[in-house]
């Protein structure tokens, strides 16, 4: 069953990446983004540092065929670096700030110092890196009943593709729609037909580099494959 509940103000479909956060929303009653912005007071230094393009779109619902013409006409365009202006605005913004190491005495401060520099360059290990990513789940876990997220987020898109991808070739991969990703040694796969030792993955753009795919996700796909799992991946 899809993470999906609709806008109690408006009837908007909004989709959650898992059913914790949903509930959490349910809980809270709230509304979508749109409905959220509309009505919504600024202060006047707020104002001021938005455009007038932004000021003029908040509370407006865009059609789908308005959203397809954005996404379309901002694809491929790299952010501009800033400039002086906003320079000096950020600049201005964290005066009067407090470090986060203000409070620490200096025999503290020199600890945390030496440390920095001993972690300066320093690989960590195949090993130690798993360890860290289940230590990171039993995090996870022990905060599951506070709204803690028990598995990451997904693309619904990878979902249906998945499943057209078990219709015509016969295979029974669970994801994150239809049962939920299992966790493997601290890995997420988007798919899981364990009865056939086979792990799908839908990659979007942003795991390749310069068209070819990342050093993470090659190392991610060894790994899975030194358990005796078959990948497949499939680019969007």
């Amino acid at each position: 069953m899809a993470n999906k509940r609709f806008c109690p103000k408006c009837g908007e479909e909004i989709l959650y990446s898992t059913k914790y956060v949903k509930i959490r929303a349910e809980k809270r009653n709230t509304n979508c983004l749109s409905c959220a912005m509309t009505g919504r007071v600024f202060s006047d230094k707020h104002k001021k540092n938005m455009s007038k393009n932004h000021k003029g779109m908040l509370g407006i619902k865009q059609s789908e065929d308005a959203k397809k013409k954005i996404r379309k006409s901002l694809k491929g365009k790299k952010r501009e670096s800033f400039t002086d202006k906003h320079r000096k605005n950020i600049s201005e913004s964290k005066k009067g700030s407090v470090p986060w190491n203000k409070g620490l005495t200096k025999e503290t401060n020199d600890i945390v110092k030496k440390i920095s520099e001993v972690r300066i360059g320093q690989k960590r290990s195949k090993e130690t890196k798993r360890k860290q990513r289940l230590s990171a789940i039993k995090r996870i876990e022990k905060n599951k009943f506070n709204g803690g997220q028990m598995t990451p987020g997904y693309n619904p898109v990878a979902c249906k593709i998945i499943d057209e991808y078990n219709k015509k070739h016969g295979f029974n991969f669970h994801h994150a729609e239809n049962g939920g990703e299992v966790c493997i040694d601290g890995y997420w796969p988007d798919g899981l037909d364990e009865k056939r030792k086979t792990i799908i993955e839908i990659d979007e753009s942003r795991h390749y580099k310069n068209g070819t795919l990342k050093e993470k996700d090659i190392q991610r796909q060894q790994y899975l494959e030194g358990l005796g799992y078959k990948v497949i991946r499939i680019k969007i």
